[in-house]
């Protein structure tokens, strides 16, 4: 067996995964992303670890995304403020707080993104890394971009990523 076969073979299962969605124009009621977020990750034997949608600001996406984390969140997935509106903050306030950079995330999403979406993809900064060795993806708010991330990205290997991001 491949080291990465065996990786993913050993990696954890069911992960208590978080979701926020950062947006001034959606509430809970409204979003369509978060909840489609939730429902990937249990149809891929995961929990959800918690859910909110906050504006885009900056205050609160950290404030947001350490409760997770402190909560026991082993990965938290970010949606929305990542494109290149003065609004969208997302990126230039989780980043600084990477012990690791994941830049291949982002440039395997764009690769994705330009088949199944289009040239909108190039307004896109989605990107991972690491926040007290738990991952955090900073991916697009927009439904068709969550379900391509979500589904070809993040759950085919989250389970090795946080297998990795601990130390294992």
């Amino acid at each position: 067996m491949e080291t990465h076969e065996k990786h993913k073979h050993e990696s954890p299962k069911n992960l208590k995964i978080a979701v926020l969605t950062v947006s001034t124009t959606r509430n809970e009621e409204t979003d369509l992303s978060g909840p489609m977020l939730k429902d990937v990750i249990e149809e891929n034997g995961h929990s959800v670890a918690g859910y909110a949608v906050v504006p885009d600001l900056k205050k609160e996406i950290a404030q947001t995304v350490k409760k997770f984390i402190d909560e026991g969140a082993e990965a938290v997935i970010v949606n929305g403020g990542t494109g290149i509106a003065p609004a969208d903050v997302t990126i230039e306030t989780l980043e600084p707080d990477f012990s690791k950079k994941i830049p291949a995330f982002g440039q395997l999403f764009i690769n994705l993104s330009y088949d199944e979406i289009g040239t909108a993809c190039i307004n896109s900064r989605a990107t991972a890394g690491i926040i007290d060795r738990k991952p955090v993806y900073c991916i697009p708010g927009s439904p068709a971009a969550c379900m391509l991330a979500a589904e070809k990205l993040i759950m085919p290997d989250i389970g090795h990523t946080v297998m990795h991001a601990r130390g294992g």
